[in-house]
């Protein structure tokens, strides 16, 4: 049995997808999801990768990504990766090969408004766009989007998340860890 899931993220492209996350979809196509946009709401771990993307309700919007057809059990592992943080969604998309499919998606479970991302995430959300060739208004409106760069501490980030990949079994401990420590963080923000 297989699903359809809806990236708006870095999991559009193959680069995080299939060579960080080990998800191999069955097939992929470019998608438009309509009444959504993308809205970085999802938080980080400050200063190191502030914020990730989610998307929001909003009608006369909509959100490109990729539509992704996986494994149940390839979907089941990319939960993993999302963590507790997010929760899938029902959504109804309109994909370039397969017309509208009922998919799920990721949305922030608890969004704070005004985040700022850093340019590494940004970068990888861009590729993705490209890879797939996402309408170039959309690739703009990427770019366009506001950025958080600290040269040093934004290439330890991309060292050691590259490390962390490839250490196989380790890289679901600190995986772990970081989601719990995603979650102590917005505790935190909701009690102020």
């Amino acid at each position: 049995m297989a699903v359809w899931y809806f990236a708006y993220g870095a999991n559009m492209g193959t680069e995080v997808l299939v060579r960080r996350r080990g998800v191999r979809p069955l097939q992929s196509e470019t998608a438009r999801l309509e009444g959504y946009r993308l809205v970085f709401s999802q938080p980080g771990v400050p200063i190191i990768e502030p914020c990730f993307a989610s998307i929001e309700a909003t009608l006369g919007e909509a959100v490109y990504g990729v539509l992704h057809h996986l494994a149940v059990d390839t979907a089941e592992h990319l939960d993993q990766f999302e963590g507790p943080t997010y929760e899938r969604i029902a959504v109804s998309v309109k994909g370039s090969k397969n017309g509208s499919i009922t998919a799920w998606t990721y949305q922030a479970r608890h969004p704070i408004a005004g985040l700022v991302p850093s340019r590494r995430y940004v970068t990888l959300i861009i590729d993705g766009a490209r890879e797939f060739a996402l309408p170039e208004g959309y690739i703009r409106f990427l770019e366009s989007q506001p950025v958080t760069h600290i040269p040093i501490v934004s290439t330890l980030v991309t060292v050691f998340v590259r490390a962390i990949e490839r250490s196989g079994r380790a890289s679901g401990l600190v995986r772990r860890g970081a989601h719990r420590f995603v979650q102590f963080l917005q505790a935190a923000r909701r009690k102020r």
